[in-house]
């Protein structure tokens, strides 16, 4: 990866059966994150002696993680509801929001914020939040049905996953939901959702093609 405009290049090693090099346009710019203003160490705020103010001071992963349990273990032992909330980032991934929800749901509070809109979809069940395979398993896919998205926007790395696959795998896909421009062509089924239940129970022309 080159940052356009600058000398600063940075190699990617990690993902790669995921990114093939490439880079998308969400993430483009946050190789900036890697030189400047990183957070390398907890910090614990801390009140200077002698005085009533506090400030953030440098500390180990050892105190910080100290701290907070032993803040933790008061909440814990006060049996006050909602006295522990969890706050979430944009870009705090499904796997972290559950385990914060399963945190704070320990601790009898349902005090859960995030600074953005989240799909409705419950995380009481995995599959509401977990992919159903590997991305690098659209390659040896026959068939991919796409359920009122777009990837071209959502996800622009499954989507060009999905493109090569079309162009040399001869990729089936189909999409229920508004039609979109993805790039390739796909089979527009509709855009309502007893389309789903059409396919389910096999009335649909579609399940003779999916198997369903």
């Amino acid at each position: 990866m080159v940052m356009q405009y600058s000398a600063f290049s940075c190699k990617l090693y990690h993902g790669l059966e995921i990114n093939e090099e490439w880079l998308a346009d969400k993430s483009r710019f946050s190789c900036d994150g890697l030189r400047r203003q990183r957070l390398l160490v907890p910090m614990l705020m801390r009140s200077t002696r002698g005085t009533h103010t506090w400030q953030l001071v440098k500390s180990t992963w050892e105190e910080a993680l100290a701290s907070i349990g032993s803040r933790l273990v008061e909440v814990g032992r006060s049996g006050a509801r909602n006295a522990v909330a969890g706050l979430a980032g944009p870009f705090a991934d499904a796997e972290a929001l559950t385990a914060l929800r399963d945190l704070v749901h320990l601790f009898d509070s349902e005090l859960i914020c995030t600074e953005e809109k989240f799909p409705a979809n419950s995380t009481d069940l995995r599959a509401n939040y977990l992919f159903s395979g590997l991305i690098a398993g659209i390659d040896s896919a026959d068939l991919v049905l796409l359920i009122g998205t777009n990837p071209r926007f959502e996800a622009p790395l499954l989507n060009a996953r999905l493109r090569k696959a079309w162009v040399h795998n001869d990729l089936e896909i189909a999409m229920v939901g508004d039609p979109v421009d993805l790039t390739y062509e796909y089979d527009h089924l509709g855009s309502f959702p007893d389309i789903l239940e059409q396919i389910a129970s096999g009335s649909h022309p579609f399940s003779h093609v999916s198997n369903f």
